[in-house]
């Protein structure tokens, strides 16, 4: 497992029985809860991606996923936001370069669709992700970089 900078502080409600399996886990590795879970995610991502395709399939187009445990899309609370210095671009910057540094997948395709996932997670406005992205890419991978790729099942999935 790679080892990573900061981490954001991520609430996850889980039934009983996955926390007593993850504390049996814990105990036997000697390793933290937090280590346990986070590994089994980084892992199951992997995973992921065709019950996602699936479950798209089946969705209306116009599906929009609640945040927060509501039927309709919540604000974050101000206490749990991480405050990450400089501005909103520096963060979406420092991103990519960690992204490439850590991701086996480095591809200008699966770097774009991360990218995109932390623009909105940082609260860019929709009209300007795609542009911001664009220069992120620039910046990141050059000029010579930017390619683009198709839709193939390599690439990561932005989270809801």
């Amino acid at each position: 497992m790679a080892r990573y900078g900061a981490r954001v502080r991520t609430v996850v409600f889980l039934d009983a029985d996955t926390i007593a399996k993850c504390n049996d886990l814990g105990a036997r590795y000697r390793a933290s809860r937090s280590e346990v879970l986070r590994i089994s995610v980084e892992l199951g991502l992997k995973e992921v991606r065709p019950a996602l395709r699936r479950l798209q399939r089946l969705r209306a187009t116009d599906y929009k996923p609640a945040r927060g445990g509501g039927s309709t899309p919540s604000a974050p609370a101000a206490s749990s936001a991480p405050v990450l210095p400089g501005s909103p671009y520096q963060q979406l910057l420092a991103y990519g370069n960690s992204f490439l540094a850590m991701s086996e997948d480095s591809s200008p395709a699966a770097l774009r669709v991360a990218l995109g996932a932390h623009a909105q997670a940082l609260g860019f406005p929709d009209e300007d992700v795609a542009p911001t992205i664009e220069q992120v890419l620039e910046a990141v991978l050059g000029d010579d970089g930017l390619g683009g790729g198709g839709d193939d099942d390599t690439s990561p999935l932005p989270p809801d």
